[in-house]
């Protein structure tokens, strides 16, 4: 590893955790720690030292990030840019559901619910352990539940489910589906999206779902009950930001009146 990788590593727990400054220089310590012990242990002496390393002031803004309306198509073009077909169709089904990563990995065909009276439907009621990237049910009223699909995700699950049976047959049966027949690697997506952004996140595609919902009129809610929150209090929070948000936009059409 370089030093610029080190960086990335600090970087990626300070933006994610929200962490304290005394908690950002333990963990460099730590790193350092980590970098003796090789050192003496296996006499490799990697000349790596992290006094350069940059520490970002203080915690985050507390702003929730997301995605403007204007950010979503670069946004996508980047991931369909750089990412095999299969992960970016994951991460545009999560940015188009609001669920959680490890829930989008982790559906099947049987989960895709065809109506003829009405729009199809996703059921959700299990996820990828990120670890282990195995299956796990999910018993919690809130993780299971059952959303409406759209036109872009209906499209994107036909593909996808064509192409896994052209590969594998009748033992397909997860959409997004890894090279091997199993569910793609949420380790690999989670790690990924910062390479192409250091602002991009799985949190954010989620956060950016709601705020979409916020701009369009949708109640709390029924957001809540989509994207699966018990707790109300992030769901609020990018709702009040979007609200403040467009305040502010409808002000600024004051001073061109005529």
């Amino acid at each position: 590893m370089t030093l610029v990788d080190f960086q990335r590593l600090v970087d990626g727990v300070q933006i994610d955790k929200g962490l304290t400054k005394l908690t950002k220089i333990n963990f460099k310590a730590f790193l350092n720690s980590v970098l003796d012990y090789v050192d003496y242990t296996y006499h490799n002496q990697n000349n790596i030292r992290l006094d350069k390393i940059k520490l970002k002031q203080g915690k985050p803004s507390d702003r929730i990030k997301y995605l403007e309306p204007e950010e979503i198509q670069p946004f996508l073009n980047s991931i369909y840019a750089n990412l095999n077909e299969t992960y970016a169709m994951a991460l545009e089904v999560q940015l188009l559901t609001g669920m959680r990563i490890g829930e989008v990995i982790a559906l099947t065909e049987l989960d895709w619910l065809i109506n003829d009276t009405g729009p199809n439907q996703i059921r959700t009621n299990k996820s990828i352990e990120r670890r282990t990237n195995r299956v796990s049910v999910v018993k919690n009223k809130f993780f299971n539940r059952t959303i409406e699909s759209s036109d872009r995700i209906d499209d994107i699950f036909r593909q996808r489910i064509q192409t896994n049976h052209l590969l594998f047959g009748d033992d397909a049966s997860f959409i997004f589906t890894s090279k091997l027949n199993g569910p793609i690697t949420y380790t690999y997506l989670a790690s990924t999206l910062p390479d192409i952004n250091p602002h991009y996140s799985t949190h954010m595609l989620r956060h950016t779902h709601i705020s979409l919902l916020a701009q369009n009129g949708v109640s709390l809610k029924y957001t809540m009950n989509r994207v699966g929150h018990s707790d109300p209090k992030t769901t609020l929070k990018i709702y009040t930001h979007v609200s403040d948000t467009l305040k502010q936009k409808e002000a600024e059409k004051l001073n061109n009146l005529f």
